[in-house]
């Protein structure tokens, strides 16, 4: 069982900068992430990616009003309701 871990963990770490490298939002600044969602105010992932952007600037009650948003345009929005559960009080 440990030789399997040892084996594994240099393909973790190898794959870790691809994924971070998927998410082209990490790399956005906060105010090309504000005008997102104000041109497409309709969409639950500019709201939802908005947040992130708010959470990554440590501003809360900025994430959990974009969270709520991205909720109130599409109720079934999965992604938003996971982050708010996250969301510090």
């Amino acid at each position: 069982m440990r030789t399997r871990l040892v084996a594994v963990i240099p393909v973790l770490l190898s794959v870790a900068p691809v994924a971070r490298a998927q998410q082209p939002w990490a790399r956005l600044p906060l105010a090309e992430l504000e005008a997102r969602a104000a041109k497409d105010s309709l969409d639950p992932d500019a709201f939802y990616l908005l947040a992130l952007g708010y959470a990554r600037a440590k501003r809360w009650d900025d994430e959990g009003r974009a969270l709520r948003t991205a909720i109130a345009i599409n109720p079934r929005y999965t992604p938003a309701y996971v982050a708010l559960s996250f969301e510090p009080y």
